[in-house]
């Protein structure tokens, strides 16, 4: 929106309701909330709020959330289309991208072939038969009853003095005052 079409509609919102056009800050801080609509939005405010016996007490809300939803049902061409596209190989939860992982456990985010954001244009694309060839699975081997892979192999565990037991020999004991009546 035009911010010198924006102050002429605003002016003539503050003169219907008798009051004087607002402080630079209060006009700048509507202005941010309505600049990314159209200039005829103004228009349709101004003549929806001259049928009104009171100006609203936050004008900025008031055009954001109430008008501009009013003014998207008469205008639905104005409303943003949401294109997902999204084919039977990609994760459920990310379009775009499916899981592959290896034999030992380590998963790879994969951009599917499907995907074409141009920010991500850079990335190569891979389809399910490409990430078979490459030896990696298309489902979780830790899925498949087998106990997820361990970070440090039991010896390595075992060398750093690492178990499984519950270390309490750290915690001190100590005696409080009030301790009975805890």
């Amino acid at each position: 929106m035009n911010k010198f079409y924006f102050s002429d509609k605003l002016r003539g919102i503050y003169a219907t309701f008798g009051k004087a056009y607002p402080a630079a800050p209060v006009a700048e801080a509507i202005f941010r909330r309505v600049e990314s609509m159209p200039d005829g939005f103004m228009d349709y405010s101004l003549e929806r709020l001259e049928n009104q016996p009171d100006m609203p007490k936050n004008l900025g809300y008031h055009l954001r959330h109430v008008l501009w939803p009013e003014y998207l049902e008469k205008h639905p061409r104005l409303k943003a289309t949401e294109s997902q596209s999204r084919c039977n190989n990609c994760s459920p939860d990310m379009a775009g991208f499916f899981w592959a992982w290896e034999a030992d456990g380590k998963s790879y985010c994969l951009k599917c072939a499907c995907n074409s954001r141009p920010d991500l244009a850079h990335i190569q694309p891979w389809t399910p038969r490409m990430a078979l060839d490459a030896g990696l699975r298309l489902s979780d081997p830790a899925a498949d009853g087998r106990a997820a892979p361990r970070h440090l192999p039991p010896e390595a565990r075992k060398a750093v003095g690492h178990s499984e037991k519950p270390r309490i020999e750290h915690l001190r004991e100590a005696a409080y005052a009030d301790a009975e009546n805890w």
